[in-house]
């Protein structure tokens, strides 16, 4: 069986139903790019990210973490999965934000390590057809099927140069793996089922920095931007590196502004060069990627002002486009609708938030999926404190 089919799954996709995946639109490449945000971030689409202390995309807005702070994040979603040769349903769960951080005492100066997915691909691929080894017509089953993705440690440093400004910087290891099995089941039971499995291995290195500013006690603004290099891939235990693929640089840019007591307005864009990925997903297989571009905007209405994470009415809508190309010149998209809430207890020692998306993916070509995707994230504050 040819690399480039237990690499990306190429010969498979086209002409295949799918089942127990997590998404189409990232088989053929690194996966379903992840998102490094918190239960709140995605109650609001993702558009306070590079301001929210326990996301992990802009190392400044560390620098609001105002006591040793550690969350826990979940996340199970169920959908149907539709391509021009039929439909499968989508059932996953996953656990793709941790954060443990806090400031150092009597500094400006904040430090966290995180966890986040940098990209899922969990698939199975299925075609029937027959074959003829000995001139006879027999039918078969071939399946592909893959599991795991690429991981994101990260560990960031903010400094606070005032209580208006800060800026930080952070380091990404990237690694993983793909656990790929192929398999063909003869209806003539006389015929031996085959089966090749491969291990691909990722590994990386990123580096991010960003600011954090207030010009107003009213408007917080955000920047960052990252680099992530290469991905380098090697099959099973070897050390030899058999791909190269390009990983994008990120800019990002986040608003948020108090409208009045209780409720306020976020919005952020970010741009990613994903077609430097291009030249090694067609290496690899694949058919390429493009550049993104990510746009969402959220409000959030707080009813206790005293205690702002007590029940807060949260909502968020997002926008963007995907990568990793299903078939030339056709670049899907996602768009998302959520909501969430939240509660603090223990005198903010502990609490949780919560988020419910609806999330639809689409290519002109007859690719699209549908999923609900619920989030729910614990946090542990020491000393009491609500972010």
């Amino acid at each position: 069986m040819r690399r480039t089919l237990l690499l990306l799954g190429g010969a498979l996709l086209l002409t295949a139903p799918l089942s127990a995946q997590s998404s189409e639109f990232g088989i053929r490449g690194i996966g379903l790019p992840g998102r490094a945000a918190s239960v709140r971030a995605l109650a609001l689409g993702g558009s306070i990210g590079l301001l929210d202390p326990v996301s992990s995309e802009n190392p400044a807005s560390l620098a609001g973490l105002g006591q040793m702070t550690s969350i826990f994040t979940s996340s199970s979603s169920w959908g149907q999965s539709a391509n021009p040769t039929g439909s499968a349903s989508i059932r996953e769960a996953r656990f793709p934000h941790v954060l443990l951080g806090g400031p150092i005492p009597r500094t400006p100066v904040a430090v966290a390590v995180s966890y986040s997915n940098y990209a899922v691909r969990d698939f199975t691929l299925a075609t029937s057809g027959t074959d003829s080894p000995r001139g006879i017509p027999v039918g078969v089953v071939d399946t592909l099927s893959a599991r795991g993705g690429v991981n994101d440690m990260r560990f960031g440093v903010s400094w606070a140069l005032s209580k208006r400004f800060a800026f930080g910087g952070g380091i990404h290891f990237l690694t993983g793996s793909n656990r790929l099995a192929a398999r063909r089941i003869w209806a003539d039971s006389s015929y031996d089922a085959p089966r090749e499995n491969t291990e691909l291995n990722f590994t990386g290195l990123g580096f991010s920095g960003g600011v954090m500013w207030h010009p107003t006690p009213r408007l917080e603004l955000g920047g960052a931007v990252r680099s992530d290099g290469e991905l380098k891939m090697r099959r099973d235990s070897s050390d030899v590196v058999v791909n190269a693929i390009g990983l994008p640089v990120s800019l990002s840019g986040d608003i948020r502004y108090l409208f009045r007591t209780g409720m306020s307005a976020s919005a952020q864009v970010t741009s990613r060069n994903w077609a430097v990925a291009d030249a090694g997903l067609k290496a690899a297989g694949g058919i390429g990627a493009n550049n993104t571009l990510e746009v969402s905007g959220g409000v959030e209405m707080v009813r206790n002002v005293r205690h702002p994470a007590n029940w807060p009415l949260r909502l968020g809508a997002r926008r963007t486009t995907l990568p990793f190309l299903l078939l030339p010149g056709d670049q899907p998209t996602e768009t998302g609708f959520s909501i969430g809430t939240g509660r603090r207890f223990s005198a903010d020692r502990g609490g949780f938030d919560i988020s419910l998306e609806h999330l639809t993916r689409s290519a002109s070509a007859g690719y699209r999926e549908t999923a609900w995707v619920l989030s729910f994230g614990i946090s542990v504050h020491a000393g009491g404190y609500t972010p």
